[in-house]
C-alpha cells in the first residue's frame, strides 16, 4: 500500500482515485485531437476566436484556420490571433456555394446566422436574438479554399469544427472535395429549432454518418428550463479506425 493510503487509513480516511471527467468537451478534445494526429483545425463560425483560444489553452499547437463573416466581429478575431503564427483568419463564411449571402446580426454576436431567428429562438434568447443588422457577406466552399489554407501541410489531418447557427450541413456540403482529409468534426446540433429552416439533429447526424463519421461525445449547449428539453448540443465525431465495429458495420 502506498504511503499516502497508509496515512489516510491510519487517520480513519479512505482515499479514492478520482476518475477523469469526460462529460465536458474541454476534457474530451485534447486526447481526441492528439489521438487523431490533427495538425489543422478549421474553425467555421469563429466569432471572436473563443474556440481557437480554448484549443490553445488545452495545449493544441497546430494550425488553426478561423472563418468569421461579420466585419466588426472579424476585427476582434484578428486581434485575438495576433502574435500566433499558426492561427490564420479569413473574413468569410463557409457554405455549400460560392456566393454573397445576407447574414442576420443579432444583439448577441455569436448568434449571427444566415438564417432568421425562429419565434422560439427569439423567445428563448430573452432578447439576445434581437436583430440589429442585416449584411451582405461573402460565402465560400471549403474545398475551393483548401489549396490556400492547407499549403505547407505535408500530411493534412483536419478537424472540422462547425458552429454556424443552423448552417453546419451547408459547411459540410462545401467540404466534399477535401473530406478525405477530415479525420474528425464538431457540429452544433439542434433539438429545438432556434432558426427558421434549420435541420434537426436527426437529419444532421444521419448525414454525417452517411459519410463515415461516428459519435465520440455529446455535450449540452443549452436546455429549455421551462420544459427541460435539450435545446442544442455539440456533437463530436470521428472516422472510426479500419477494422473497428463501427467501421465494419458499414
Amino acid at each position: 500500500m502506498k504511503l499516502r493510503y497508509r496515512i489516510a487509513d491510519a487517520l480513519g480516511y479512505r482515499l479514492v482515485k478520482k476518475k477523469r471527467d469526460h462529460s465536458h468537451i474541454e476534457s474530451h478534445l485534447p486526447k481526441l485531437l492528439e489521438g487523431l494526429g490533427i495538425n489543422c483545425v478549421v474553425d467555421a463560425g469563429a466569432n471572436r476566436g473563443q474556440y481557437a483560444a480554448m484549443l490553445r489553452r488545452l495545449g493544441y499547437a497546430g494550425r488553426i484556420v478561423s472563418f468569421e463573416p461579420v466585419p466588426a466581429v472579424y476585427g476582434e478575431l484578428m486581434r485575438a490571433a495576433e502574435g500566433d503564427p499558426h492561427w490564420f483568419t479569413h473574413p468569410l463564411g463557409l457554405g455549400s456555394v460560392d456566393e454573397s449571402r445576407r447574414i442576420h446580426v443579432y444583439e448577441r454576436s455569436e448568434l449571427a446566422s444566415l438564417l432568421p431567428a425562429s419565434e422560439y429562438g427569439l423567445r428563448a434568447s430573452k432578447g439576445k436574438a434581437r436583430e440589429v443588422a442585416q449584411l451582405e457577406v461573402p460565402v465560400r466552399r471549403l474545398d475551393g479554399l483548401w489549396d490556400e489554407i492547407g499549403a505547407g501541410l505535408a500530411d493534412p489531418r483536419v478537424f472540422l469544427k462547425m458552429d454556424t447557427q443552423g448552417c453546419d450541413l451547408e459547411v459540410f456540403a462545401g467540404a466534399r472535395g477535401c473530406l478525405d482529409l477530415v479525420r474528425g468534426l464538431q457540429s452544433e446540433l439542434s433539438v429545438l429549432a432556434v432558426y427558421e429552416g434549420m435541420p434537426d439533429y436527426v437529419t444532421s447526424l444521419a448525414e454525417y454518418r452517411r459519410w463515415g463519421f461516428e459519435v465520440t461525445g455529446f455535450f449540452k449547449v443549452f436546455r429549455d428550463k421551462r420544459t427541460q428539453l435539450l435545446g442544442e448540443f455539440d456533437c463530436v465525431m470521428i472516422r472510426p479506425p479500419a477494422g473497428s465495429a463501427a467501421a465494419t458495420r458499414r
